[in-house]
This record gives C-alpha cells, structure tokens and sequence, in this order.
C-alpha cells in the first residue's frame, strides 16, 4: 500500500499531476523508483493503469520491472495511483553525455543497445512514442535502461487512449507523426526516428527539436552536427543510417531496428577491411602508366572535343525545334576510346533522335565518328595520332555532320 512507502526524493514533475519519487519502504533501506498520479482526467489514469500494465507484461532486458502498484483502481477518481518499480542507480542520457567525453565506439555501443530494446519491444506490438535523453538511463555498468511509458502505445486495445486530434510527442524531437491529424501516431517507425535524434545528439551534443530545421536542414546537416560527424572514422555510415532515418515521408524511412543494427555491425567490419582496401588501391593506381594515359587523352581530345562542339553549332543552327541531351563515358587505356551521346528531342512530338560520337585509336590515327539511332556508325574526320585538326579538317567535319543529320531532323517532324 501507498502507506508503506516514504518518499525520498523528488525526480521530475510529469504529464497532469504525475510525480516521479525516489522512495524506500518505511520498514526498509532499499531505493525504489515510484511514480505518482494524484489527480487527472478518466484518460489520464487509464494511461497511467497502462503503462504499468506494459511494465509488468513485457519482456524486454533493460525496462525497470514493477513491484508494486495500485492502478486497478484507475476508476476511481478519489483514489491517487502510484506504482513502484525498480530503481536504477545512474544518470539520464543528457546529464551522463555532459560529464564525460564519448568516443565513437561508445555511441555506437549505447545506440545499439537502445536499438535493441526497442526491438524487443516492437515484436510485442509496443510503440515508445516519448524517446529522449530523460528517458534514457546509463546505469553504473554501462547499461542503457528505457523508461517511462506514459505515453506507450500498445495493440488495439488501445485505441480510445490516442485518437484523432491527439498530439503526442516530445520537444526533444517533434514529429508530424504525432501530430493532431496524423493517422500514424502507433506506427513504430517514429521510436527509430527518434532514436536516430538520439545518436544524433550523442554525436554532436545538440537538441534536434525538429526534423527539419528553418534552413531546411535534417539534424544531422547543422553546421554543429555536420561538423560533428565529419571528425568520426564512420562518417559516411552515420549520414547513410540519418539521411534515411530523418525523412519527412515516413515510408522512406528506416522500417526496423534491424535495419539500422546491420549498418552499426558493418562499421566493425569496414574497420578491418579499410586498411587493405586502401593498399589494394594504392597499388592499382601505381600500376597505371600515367604520361600514357595522358598522351591518349590528348589525341581523343583533338578529335572528341571537336567534335562534340560541332554537334552543339549543328543543332543550334538547324534544330531550332529540338531541345538537346548529352551524356558523356570517360575513356580507357584498354578501349583507347572516347564516347557520348548527343540526343535531339522534338519540341511538337517527342520523338528522339540518338546520336552516339566517338573518338577512337585506329593504328597510328585518330578517327572520329558518328551513329544515329544505333545505326552502323560513320566516319567524319581522322587524323594522326596527338595531331590537331587544321581550319580545313574542321569545314570537312562540319559539312559531314550536316550531311549525316538533316535527314534524320526532317524524318523526326
């Protein structure tokens, strides 16, 4: 009984007269964690008869185990509910991260760890809703412990307790999740959201608050962060798992923890890969003949350039009606060739014309050539190999792509 108990010491002011209490019994020296409802609406207490009922059913490592409680008397106005739970002797996330200094290896352990709770938690149809820094204990051996589900969701019986017009959530992160008209409000994508806002703040010590921000960055992307994340040896995986975890459009998001838990498992691995695949690296590009590789690129380009500036004066002149595409392949020691596409689109009816242009080694020469819509291709201009082309070889070039095209224009009207 509520009788049984001395209260300790005062912990947090909650939702509508919800207390929080370290507390012992009076026949006893152990601390307990009690939380107390003193008054509130008919939805308030059968939240509060809620979430303790989540507290003795789950099976989940880390979630304080309940003791005692008094809230099946939820129904009864005049009676205040409390329930006593173990306490954990620790910090909460944001005073712990302020006193010591985390390496990346222990975020990566506490976010894994927090991942793995809401694993467990979401394979029995429970929903967080309320991840944040205060919600989160670090107890004295290192261990994440996930509290206070207030405002947990839990299968459909649940329904009247969240109903449209609802607005849930924390400052800590807000959602449109969460929003008054949002029909997403027990979705479990939102807890790995909010648990990527977790990783977030480790990393950087900055509040997301929002999902975007007035400068329409995600959190991750704010100066601070960005900066934060940049000094991180797996940099390129945090942005992958938050660029993913901190869209606006919940299907583009992460879906499960597993998800996230795979690419904090490969960073471990990429650790161990970098090393020989930066050696593996360094050794092709030593293997590359590099003034080779240069004089090839000098002869396709007396050619390719050209080439494909004649294409552009062509359409210019001739396609008034088309509106142009290119796309270009870089060349390679082995084809000693270089390629692009050049495509015409008619303005009045789509259709397409596709010319492929190339410069390619012929024995001691450069030849350049032209295909339209995949045909045979035809040469326009060759000539010695690291040679220019001459005034003359450039009139020749022009009158050969004329000839090879206008046909073509006036068949695509």
């Amino acid at each position: 009984m509520f009788e049984d108990w001395e209260l300790v010491e005062k912990i947090t002011t909650g939702y509508s007269g919800c207390d929080s209490f370290t507390a012992k019994r009076k026949d006893g020296g152990e601390l307990f964690f009690m939380k107390v409802l003193s008054n509130g609406s008919r939805k308030i207490r059968e939240r509060f008869r809620r979430e303790t009922v989540i507290y003795e059913t789950v099976k989940v490592d880390n979630i304080p185990k309940i003791i005692e409680h008094n809230t099946e008397l939820y129904k009864d106005e005049q009676t205040s509910l409390y329930y006593v739970a173990k306490h954990i002797s620790g910090l909460q996330l944001d005073r712990y991260i302020q006193r010591r200094k985390m390496d990346e290896s222990h975020i990566i352990s506490l976010f894994k760890d927090l991942l793995l709770i809401l694993r467990a938690l979401h394979n029995q149809d429970i929903v967080h809703r309320d991840i944040k820094p205060q919600n989160i204990i670090i107890s004295e051996d290192g261990g994440v412990h996930l509290v206070d589900f207030g405002i947990a969701f839990w299968d459909e019986d649940d329904e009247h307790l969240t109903e449209k017009g609802d607005e849930l959530g924390n400052r800590f992160l807000r959602l449109a999740d969460f929003s008054a008209n949002s029909l997403n409000k027990r979705s479990s994508i939102s807890d790995l959201t909010m648990a990527c806002g977790i990783a977030s703040y480790m990393i950087s010590g900055e509040t997301p608050r929002n999902l975007v921000d007035a400068q329409d960055q995600f959190p991750h992307q704010t100066e601070k962060a960005a900066a934060a994340i940049k000094k991180l040896d797996y940099a390129i995986f945090w942005n992958l798992i938050f660029d993913k975890g901190f869209q606006l459009d919940m299907s583009r998001r992460w879906g499960t923890a597993d998800e996230i838990l795979s690419i904090l498992d490969k960073m471990k691995k990429e650790n161990n890969q970098q090393e020989e695949y930066k050696k593996i690296l360094a050794e092709h590009g030593n293997s590359i003949d590099k003034a080779k590789l240069a004089s090839l690129k000098s002869a396709l380009e007396n050619i390719y350039l050209p080439l494909r500036h004649k294409l552009h004066q062509f359409a210019k002149s001739n396609a008034p009606g088309f509106r142009t595409e290119r796309s270009e392949w870089v060349y390679y020691p082995t084809s000693q060739k270089r390629r692009g596409h050049f495509r015409l689109i008619s303005i009045s009816n789509d259709s397409r014309i596709i010319v492929e242009f190339s410069a390619e080694v012929t024995g001691s020469q450069v030849v350049g050539y032209l295909a339209v819509q995949k045909q045979e291709k035809r040469e326009v201009m060759r000539v010695a190999f690291g040679q220019p082309l001459t005034d003359v070889e450039e009139m020749v070039m022009d009158e050969q792509i004329s000839d090879y095209l206008l046909p073509f224009l006036v068949g695509a009207l």
